[in-house]
């Protein structure tokens, strides 16, 4: 398994082109390669993909919004064309499909058919990132297990989330083995009498066995991301993540 960048981490230093080219250069020069795209602006996939190899950087998987994965598809598809990679993923259900619990994961993947149809056409595969509500019980039946149970979808294993839902990252992972190309590695700290996201090996979440559970299942990119920092730079947290990841024999 390779590490690397979950923009997310970074997007709010990165939302015009010299944002983007100062914390590109930032990633690279400590070490990352791989980058999961997400919440950067689409200044143009030409230019992504050239700032990106600058840095010698390169994209694995993007998040996109699902209004443009649905009604945008195909220039969805150019864009990573463009940027060269073939791994589209989506944050999860939002809005109206998530408040709508097990019916609306119903409707999110009656709505996204037709659009991961025509990615797969085009060799393109669809990705599905968890956060903690897809794993609530109806009648004993989880919104994931329609993901798993109804699409051919990839899914962005999401460590963090997966524990705040009351679950064992890995074995999640053992259950997930096959479908999970993907894994966001985030953990979680008790600080200020809450469950606070902190760099990977800065928290309790048990790194030794989720990274040999990565590796057991077929995980290619383990991807680094806090999505809050609570007022710390956001490049120090990814660069603790990185030393402690490379402590644990983590290949970058």
């Amino acid at each position: 398994m390779i590490i690397g960048a979950q923009l997310y981490t970074i997007c709010s230093c990165a939302q015009d082109e010299a944002g983007i080219r100062n914390s590109y250069q930032k990633l690279g020069e400590m070490g990352y390669h791989a980058l999961h795209y997400s919440s950067i602006p689409m200044i143009g996939a030409e230019k992504l993909k050239k700032i990106a190899d600058e840095n010698d950087l390169y994209y694995v998987v993007s998040h996109i919004g699902n209004d443009r994965l649905i009604h945008d598809t195909e220039a969805v598809i150019e864009e990573h064309k463009i940027m060269g990679y073939s791994h589209i993923g989506t944050g999860g259900c939002s809005g109206k499909y998530r408040e709508d619990g097990f019916q609306g994961m119903k409707d999110f993947i009656r709505d996204l058919t037709p659009a991961v149809e025509k990615m797969k056409k085009a060799g393109m595969q669809f990705h599905y990132h968890n956060h903690y509500q897809e794993f609530e019980r109806f009648s004993g039946v989880t919104p994931m297990d329609l993901v798993l149970g109804e699409t051919d979808w990839g899914v962005i294993l999401d460590s963090y989330w997966v524990q705040y839902a009351g679950l064992d990252t890995a074995k999640i992972l053992r259950k997930m083995a096959g479908r999970v190309r993907f894994a966001h590695l985030k953990d979680m700290e008790i600080s200020h009498l809450e469950q606070r996201m902190a760099p990977v090996g800065q928290g309790n979440l048990d790194w030794e066995e989720i990274l040999a559970v990565c590796e057991e299942t077929g995980v290619q990119y383990g991807l680094v991301e806090q999505d809050f920092t609570y007022d710390r730079d956001p490049f120090d947290e990814m660069r603790q993540s990185l030393e402690n990841l490379k402590k644990m024999g983590a290949k970058f």
